[in-house]
């Protein structure tokens, strides 16, 4: 209350500061609360620079005078606001006061030099004075303004040196770097949360794992990237994996195109046979025409060994030269309908197949799967 009220008190968002009796201070004070981003202190760096400052100040003055600590604080806080600010290259004293501050050092100079300084405008009415003041002070606004703000585009310049600006949409999957240990060097990504909305300037409004909504700064949260979009590459002549059974692309062939008598070798068969393979094939001739579709049957359901682990699937980096060939192929298996998007928490990696004439095939790599699935005991009776 010393200088005045203020029309904005920023803080972070601790208890203590958004309390209903916090709330009802700022009303009687006609003040407006701005909480900066939880969990998140460089979104309020001035303040927290400011609290290290005078932590390492009292930590000096606790070394020598630990049960007075307290009594300390006021000539701390003075030594603070005398000394010149890195960006506004004033004190916080001569911003406040339009005038240097004589402390402690300056008492002591005094007294040892014998000089006592005389103010040059002692002969100045009150008016006179006053107006000079109002004038510097404006002075000095102005150019603390246009040096403040150099500084702090230097500081910005610094900082975006190595960073890169992330612009997420409602619904992207995202990690998140939430401490989960009082070790600092225990922290990790954790997730995956789902972006609901942005909030002005540099946040997000997350729904975590647990269901809950929670405000958080964009540098602690990264894009989930699904591992559908990875592959890896085996090499045809390859044995480390066994016997890799590729179907060819184009094996069947359109019946308008099948030429009974020389394409298929039926020599084996009797006329009348002949007769039937062929009224067959003319009968169902819409299965045969060269182009893979889906069948009209039950959907096959996988039954999985009880109090399975998943295990951690790994990711392969697509090969430059390979992805051209690899969203060709994904993109006509989708426009054929075979396949469809989804957007499942479990994915299982693609392998390209390079064959010795340069063409790929694409194969899921379900091994992972398979040692998890329960076997399907089904009767044989002819085994």
């Amino acid at each position: 209350m010393r200088t005045g009220t203020l029309n904005v008190i920023t803080s972070d968002q601790g208890t203590n500061f958004i309390s209903k009796f916090t709330q009802e201070f700022h009303k009687r004070l006609g003040s407006s609360p701005k909480f900066s981003c939880p969990g998140y202190p460089a979104s309020n760096g001035l303040v927290e620079r400011y609290n290290k400052i005078l932590t390492q100040m009292l930590h000096h003055v606790i070394r020598t005078d630990p049960l007075n600590w307290d009594k300390h604080i006021p000539y701390l806080l003075f030594a603070y606001r005398e000394v010149p600010n890195c960006t506004t290259g004033v004190s916080p004293f001569q911003l406040m006061y339009g005038r240097q501050a004589r402390g402690p050092l300056a008492v002591l100079k005094s007294s040892w030099s014998g000089e006592v300084p005389l103010p040059t405008n002692i002969s100045q009415s009150a008016v006179d004075y006053l107006q000079e003041l109002k004038l510097k002070m404006e002075q000095a606004a102005e150019q603390l303004k246009i040096f403040t703000e150099r500084k702090q585009q230097t500081y910005v310049d610094y900082f975006n040196r190595k960073t890169t600006s992330k612009s997420l949409m409602p619904g992207d999957q995202v990690y998140l770097l939430i401490p989960d240990s009082s070790n600092k060097l225990y922290t990790r990504w954790t997730g995956s949360g789902e972006i609901i909305k942005h909030i002005p300037s540099h946040s997000y409004l997350v729904k975590l794992p647990d269901g809950r909504k929670k405000q958080i700064h964009v540098n602690k949260i990264r894009k989930f990237q699904m591992r559908v979009n990875t592959v890896g590459v085996i090499f045809e002549n390859e044995e480390e994996f066994g016997e890799i059974a590729v179907p060819e692309k184009d094996y069947l062939l359109p019946l308008q195109k099948l030429e009974m008598d020389s394409e298929v070798d039926l020599h084996h068969l009797n006329e009348l046979q002949k007769e039937k393979i062929k009224e067959l094939l003319i009968k169902h001739q819409g299965l045969f025409t060269g182009k893979l579709k889906k069948a009209k049957v039950e959907g096959h359901k996988i039954q999985l060994i009880p109090n399975m682990e998943r295990k951690k699937l790994y990711i392969y980096q697509i090969p430059e030269a390979l992805k051209g060939k690899v969203d060709e192929q994904i993109g006509e298996l989708l426009d054929a309908g075979l396949i469809e998007e989804s957007d499942s928490d479990i994915a299982h990696p693609v392998v390209c197949v390079y064959k010795k004439d340069g063409s790929v095939r694409l194969c899921v790599d379900y091994r992972t799967l398979n040692a998890v699935t329960k076997p399907d005991d089904f009767p044989m009776e002819n085994a």
